[in-house]
């Protein structure tokens, strides 16, 4: 069982009212994406992560740090906050596919932080959002160069709580990684509800300080801004 450690991950998910609004059932479906992605990929070592499965040449690894990327990049579209490390110094037209190649000099307590961390940003800027005009407002930052008008932050936000959260390259990746350790999936705790508690509206995330809109995650917000897929 050499390939399951104890580094698990949070797959708690607080259901939401029976009387939530829309905000805050946009926000439970996002922990529950998030807390089914964390059952699929949690516990494991760093070589079970840098597994790849043919003939996809994929990784659990890889894919965390990419929803990693998935989550920040949301968060600074949202919210126009800047875009954090590492993400911020690459140089994405020279390395496209950083997040998927990079992955494979993490180790797992690290691709893990980057995760978590990333979430926790996800969460907050849509705190922001729900604080501040609300899902229908505009996103805070547009990397389209063409100059039109910004998507809205609904649209910004569902797109974000798709991906890995339930498609079957994680499903059959997990699957390997388990059956090469000789355990089973049942292993990994499944994701556990939590009722309801009464709930009040998110105050403002107050986020970093700067708050201009960084220009995509390598870019002067002078040039042309291109984020990075």
């Amino acid at each position: 069982m050499g390939n399951v450690t104890e580094n698990t991950l949070d797959t708690t998910i607080h259901e939401a009212a029976a009387d939530a609004d829309e905000g805050q059932m946009l926000q439970f479906a996002l922990d529950r994406s998030r807390a089914t992605f964390a059952w699929k990929c949690g516990g494991l070592d760093d070589a079970a992560l840098r597994r790849a499965h043919p003939p996809s040449a994929m990784t659990l690894g890889s894919l965390l740090k990419h929803l990693a990327m998935v989550e920040d990049w949301t968060a600074t579209r949202l919210t126009g906050w800047p875009m954090p490390e590492p993400w911020r110094s690459v140089d994405w037209d020279a390395d496209p596919d950083y997040p998927w190649r990079s992955a494979a000099d993490d180790g797992a307590d690290e691709l893990y932080r980057l995760w978590s961390t990333a979430a926790d940003r996800g969460r907050a800027a849509v705190a922001d959002v729900l604080a501040d005009g609300g899902l229908d407002r505009s996103a805070r930052f547009d990397p389209d160069p063409t100059g039109g008008p910004a998507p809205a932050a609904c649209w910004s936000t569902c797109t974000m709580s798709t991906p890995g959260t339930s498609g079957t390259p994680t499903c059959s990746a997990r699957r390997s990684t388990d059956w090469s350790a000789r355990t089973r999936l049942s292993r990994a705790e499944p994701p556990r509800s939590r009722p309801a508690a009464p709930r009040s509206r998110s105050a403002p995330h107050p986020g970093p300080p700067d708050r201009r809109p960084p220009g995509g995650p390598d870019r002067p917000a002078a040039g042309p801004a291109r984020g990075p897929g």
